[in-house]
């Protein structure tokens, strides 16, 4: 799941568990790439017509906000973050993961059925002191 260079310091992780609280999908960030690795440990059953989405909550103000769809084409996925997307991380509570319409929501908020969630953890300072 580690981006290119090896060096790149994971900053932040969410393990996202189903609603069985199974571990279903692994999200890492990396720091100086600020690159998504998604890892589905438990691809969920997409139909033709649907999407995953994926979501950040914000610490700051609650809201729900988009980082996009995830491609269900294999268990390993890795994408650069832009900044408003970097920042987002940076103040998550949780990720949240949910089946939408095919392309994704298209109001800005999860409509459909969550399929997965897990608190987003800030790993820079715990590997600091380790």
């Amino acid at each position: 799941m580690q981006p290119k260079d090896k060096t790149d310091p994971l900053s932040y992780l969410a393990v996202m568990n189903d609603t069985n609280q199974q571990p279903q999908l692994v999200a890492a960030t990396y720091g100086n790439s600020r690159t998504l690795s998604i890892e589905l440990i438990d691809t969920p059953t997409v139909p033709n017509e649907m999407s995953l989405e994926l979501w950040v909550t914000s610490k700051t103000d609650n809201q729900v906000r988009s980082l996009g769809v995830i491609p269900t084409t294999s268990n390993v996925f890795n994408r650069p973050l832009s900044e408003p997307e970097w920042r987002l991380i940076k103040d998550s509570e949780n990720l949240l993961l949910t089946l939408e319409e095919k392309g994704g929501s298209s109001i800005g908020e999860p409509m459909g059925v969550q399929v997965s969630k897990g608190p987003c953890i800030r790993m820079a300072g715990w590997q600091e002191n380790s």
